[in-house]
């Protein structure tokens, strides 16, 4: 999976969007979104080490992936 640039997306029409999760977890880190060009993609959610710099203990990121096949 590599990282791609939000500016890949813009002007894109979404076909379809799903949350998906971790198996054995509740979390939903992952929004899988296909595009009417056929691009797929997924936006991922993570949160981590410690910077005391964050509004939470911990900072979170947003960051936009191609698609796993």
């Amino acid at each position: 999976m590599k990282d791609l640039k939000t500016e890949s997306i813009v002007g894109k029409t979404i076909k379809a969007a799903s949350l998906r999760g971790m198996k054995g977890y509740d979390d939903e880190p992952y929004i899988d979104i296909d595009f009417t060009d056929g691009t797929k993609i997924t936006i991922v959610s993570s949160y981590g080490g410690y910077t005391g710099e964050s509004e939470d203990e911990y900072p979170s990121y947003i960051c936009i992936r191609e698609r796993l096949k």
